[in-house]
């Protein structure tokens, strides 16, 4: 086989390849109303950069076809993830800094996290996941943030919550399937801010993806009459541009 029939044959591989992936962004959009569809928006930025550089590959070997379909399907996913993947500066009342993490209950490098707060020095701080033994290795942070709500839960659904900033109207609110949320209410140079820390249930079962998307729901209606402005923040198990969540 000469070299270019063999790049030809790797071509059409590509092509046979990039003909499934379109296949798979297709029916992500059918993600809101089937679960077992959902997983397949979680995919799209690598969609792209599949699909984009095999369509300039076709262009190059003059397979207009093939061009066309690749270079069509990845400017339809790099449309639906650009306006989330580009930094928007967003006017706020509020200068604060704010630490998230998922610190993932198995994960044993306690030290880390406190010496990472310790040099980023927030004024809020969000975690998920957080065990017994998470929040014993956390307790020098009660020193510089005298405001806190800890949680602990051993099944990865443990949350805390550290402020420098005084609690008001502070409040557990659960899921229908008792998965919990802290919101509370803060004063910040006069002005109020709602924060909320969340950690929906991943979508792996028909059952959770539904107890997801209620949570979902049910967050919004919560903060829906709060005044103020919300920062609402927590690991949501799904991607910005899923349809669920931008609803």
């Amino acid at each position: 086989m000469s070299f270019k029939k063999y790049i030809i044959f790797t071509l059409n591989r590509a092509n046979t390849i990039g003909v499934i992936i379109i296949f798979f962004t297709i029916i992500s959009f059918a993600g809101s109303y089937f679960y077992y569809f959902d997983i397949f928006n979680s995919f799209r930025f690598q969609y792209f950069l599949y699909l984009f550089p095999l369509g300039m590959f076709n262009a190059y070997f003059k397979n207009k076809f093939f061009m066309c379909l690749m270079l069509f399907f990845s400017l339809v996913n790099l449309f639906i993830i650009a306006p989330h993947m580009v930094p928007t500066n967003i006017e706020s009342s509020h200068n604060i800094k704010v630490l998230y993490s998922n610190v993932l209950t198995s994960n044993t490098h306690h030290q880390k996290l406190i010496d990472l707060i310790n040099i980023n020095n927030p004024d809020i701080i969000g975690l998920v996941e957080v065990d017994q033994k998470w929040a014993k290795s956390l307790e020098p942070l009660k020193k510089a943030y005298p405001f806190y709500k800890i949680i602990p839960q051993d099944n990865s659904f443990g949350l805390a919550l550290y402020s420098k900033f005084e609690f008001k109207n502070l409040e557990v609110t659960r899921s229908s399937v008792g998965i919990k949320s802290i919101y509370s209410k803060l004063k910040i140079n006069n002005k109020e801010l709602n924060i909320y820390l969340t950690h929906p249930l991943p979508p792996t079962s028909k059952n959770y993806w539904n107890n997801r998307n209620e949570q979902y729901l049910n967050n919004y209606q919560f903060l829906l009459d709060k005044q103020g402005s919300t920062f609402l923040f927590g690991d949501f198990n799904s991607v910005p541009w899923t349809t669920r969540l931008q609803k």
